[in-house]
């Protein structure tokens, strides 16, 4: 029963979510200028390939790492972009600010 819940838990943490800023450009009417904007993008890590299977110990266990590696990964991705996406977006309002008035 122990192997059956390592194998359950590895298979849920398997693929992790993961955050990235993102870019956008838009034609801002009001200035007649491009403009950006960022927004966060989520992903997933995917340790094993679609229909490949681990079948020993050691594969098993390099995909238990790197699924207990992806559950910590989510939230510090989410940190990291998030403040890149806060801080580009004032950066690009600041721009905006110059550039309208």
């Amino acid at each position: 029963m122990n192997k059956i819940n390592l194998v359950v838990f590895s298979l849920i943490l398997l693929t992790g979510c993961t955050y990235k800023p993102k870019m956008i450009r838009y034609y801002d009417q009001d200035c007649g200028v491009m403009s950006k904007h960022l927004v966060l993008e989520k992903g997933q890590l995917q340790v094993l390939a679609r229909g490949e299977q681990c079948e020993d110990e050691d594969c098993a266990r390099m995909a238990l790492a790197h699924a207990l590696g992806s559950a910590f990964s989510g939230p510090i991705t989410a940190i990291i972009a998030g403040s890149i996406v806060v801080a580009g977006n004032t950066v690009y309002w600041l721009q905006r600010q110059m550039t309208c008035n």
